[in-house]
């Protein structure tokens, strides 16, 4: 589903955060999620699409699992195909400084 050359862009407050260019530094980024949260879940209120655009409103619940604190967020991802394939990934936070304030412990 990614492009070879896809970017995935995440809130730089965050440890995983910054521009993750091409398929083996999105994994890694990946990797990094699963390592930094327990019993994520997310739940998908809303999907729109338009023209090679399409945004995913959810709501995502996890435990951090470096001090266990239990996290709730809102988050928007913007996906943009192209092809068929995803070549951006780009997570819009309401409050990212609220993720990393959690797992920051504080």
């Amino acid at each position: 589903m990614y492009d070879p050359d896809v970017v995935f862009y995440e809130a730089d407050c965050l440890p995983y955060g910054g521009a993750h260019k091409g398929l083996p530094a999105v994994k890694k980024a990946f990797d990094q999620l699963s390592a930094t949260y327990s019993n994520i879940h997310a739940v998908f209120e809303e999907i729109l699409a338009a023209g090679e655009i399409v945004i995913a409103y959810q709501t995502i619940n996890a435990t951090v699992k470096a001090n266990g604190n239990k996290i709730t967020w809102t988050v928007a991802e913007l996906f943009r195909f192209r092809n068929g394939m995803v070549v951006e990934l780009r997570a819009h936070y309401f409050a990212a400084d609220i993720v990393a304030r959690a797992i920051k412990g504080a």
